[in-house]
């Protein structure tokens, strides 16, 4: 049996309990400052090494590999990570007796970071498939996607409701793994002071992704009900067109997105361009991502 790493004298001073969700809440956030900051660091060495384009193509490969790095060498080594050792919380399998198996804590980072990994590239690999057929690309198939997309981001917040509610399983990862987090709480102290503040918010939440989830399921069913392959049409591609293509990834353009300065990229490409480095990718004025702007209906 693994013993938790807290000495005896602690523990007689201190219970054992439960992680309420404000310290779970603050662990994560400080791990993402944490991912942020390795991102940032590793996508200024590959750009250093490569080309913008190639750092920008391979972002999420990138992204995969510093979360699986930082978890590597802290959870699956049976060690807090930053943000747990800043608020205090234990992961513990559910008898909140021992800490978790290697097979649960390989389950918890596979599902947090490679699983959105698939998801994301499964979605991109079909919406490109799409693109390539007129026939297809002329239907309702797109809209199709971006439901089930918005349905499964509804998913999320509604298990981030559950959380409010309970206050346990903070992610679906955790849930699936079936890992929780407890900590030492001194006796007769105010651990549950802010529990009803986040159970309103969970009702308030769970209410909002409830309507969002109807409306998103109600409409995926009517784009299902009419979804037809119309006849197959001459048309005009302007996709060789130099003016339409972004100077990030050198095709045509999807969702265009203006900077400050007037130029023009993909929304996916600049967004990713100005995470790594605020800045123009051509005239190297300085902008923020909430300047970007996304063209709609832009030709």
């Amino acid at each position: 049996m693994q013993s938790c790493p807290f000495s005896v004298t602690a523990s007689r001073t201190m219970s054992l309990k439960q992680s309420e969700p404000l310290p779970q809440i603050s662990s994560s956030q400080k791990d993402k400052f944490y991912l942020d900051y390795l991102r940032g660091l590793l996508n200024d060495a590959v750009n250093g090494i490569l080309s913008p384009q190639r750092t920008i193509s391979w972002s999420k490969e990138l992204q995969l590999l510093t979360d699986a790095l930082y978890f590597g060498i802290t959870t699956l080594q049976s060690l807090q990570t930053l943000g747990e050792e800043y608020t205090g919380i234990i992961q513990v399998d559910p008898t909140k007796r021992n800490l978790p198996s290697l097979f649960r804590r390989v389950c918890m980072v596979a599902g947090r970071i490679l699983a959105p990994y698939m998801i994301d590239k499964f979605f991109a690999h079909i919406e490109r498939k799409i693109a390539k057929n007129e026939e297809l690309s002329n239907t309702n198939l797109q809209n199709m996607l971006h439901r089930v997309r918005a349905i499964l981001n509804v998913i999320n917040r509604f298990h981030l409701s559950l959380f409010y509610l309970k206050g346990l399983y903070y992610a679906i990862s955790k849930r699936i793994a079936g890992i929780k987090y407890v900590r030492f709480v001194k006796p007769n102290s105010n651990a549950n002071l802010h529990l009803y503040a986040f159970r309103l918010l969970g009702i308030l939440s769970l209410m909002q992704s409830t309507v969002a989830l109807s409306t998103n399921l109600y409409s995926l069913l009517y784009e299902v009900k009419n979804f037809r392959v119309p006849q197959t049409q001459v048309t005009i591609r302007n996709d060789d067109v130099p003016s339409m293509r972004c100077g990030l990834c050198l095709e045509k353009r999807k969702s265009t997105t203006t900077t400050p300065c007037g130029h023009l990229f993909c929304w996916h490409c600049i967004h990713s361009w100005v995470q790594a480095k605020p800045e123009c990718p051509y005239c190297r004025e300085a902008i923020k991502a909430q300047s970007l702007i996304c063209l709609m209906n832009y030709a």
